[in-house]
């Protein structure tokens, strides 16, 4: 059983997403485990995008993707600032097999975690300002624009969805900027982050331990 909260009024028509599976499968793994769980084939504009780029960037991707995810692997929980470096690096390589003009407002689906080991890890060497680099790039990745003015915090633009991750991402932010200072800011953000929690649980039980309020 799956049980949807909304959060605001939806609209007639208006299409409600949720993810099934893991993000970084590709394609055709996505599609086989649509079929032969759940009975249907996804059409969605992800998955149209996906199926024009091709099997050899795809293969591309996944060929980076593995890599970066053994390194995150070999790293571990302490990595050096220069091993992070030449992780990030790699990671740019991995973003730039997606075209800016097909992707921009898309999810980036092989991004997504290599982006959270990547947040987690300058998290851990206390680095804020990368981590708010990272973090943001995280959500983005999911599809999510967000933009921080001042004390505000808004979302700009949600072509994907709201999973624990974002909500994790969120919790990074407000954290970072809490740590430069910036405690109005921090605050309008976890507020979002609340939202988020309510919208993939159901419920604000527990919200403030997650968040660490």
């Amino acid at each position: 059983m799956l049980l949807v909260r909304a959060t605001r009024d939806i609209a007639v028509g208006e299409e409600i997403t949720s993810q099934y599976i893991a993000p970084e499968l590709t394609l055709r793994d996505r599609q086989q485990k649509y079929r032969s769980t759940w009975g249907f084939e996804c059409d969605c504009q992800l998955c149209r995008m996906d199926g024009d780029i091709g099997s050899r960037i795809e293969q591309e991707r996944m060929s980076v993707f593995e890599e970066l995810k053994g390194t995150a692997q070999k790293l571990g929980e302490k990595p050096t600032v220069t091993a992070l470096k030449k992780f990030a690096k790699r990671l740019r390589e991995l973003e730039a097999l997606y075209s800016d003009e097909v992707y921009s407002s898309l999810p980036k689906l092989c991004l997504v975690h290599p982006t959270l080991f990547l947040t987690e890890a300058w998290r851990g060497v206390k680095n804020s300002d990368k981590v708010i680099d990272s973090a943001t790039k995280l959500l983005r990745f999911f599809g999510i624009e967000v933009q921080a003015e001042g004390s505000e915090f808004k979302v700009t633009r949600n072509s994907g969805l709201v999973n624990v991750e974002c909500v994790r991402a969120l919790k990074y932010l407000a954290e970072s900027y809490t740590a430069k200072g910036q405690l109005e800011l921090a605050s309008s953000i976890m507020r979002t982050a609340k939202v988020w929690f309510r919208i993939i649980t159901g419920t604000d039980v527990g919200s403030d331990e997650f968040l660490g309020m």
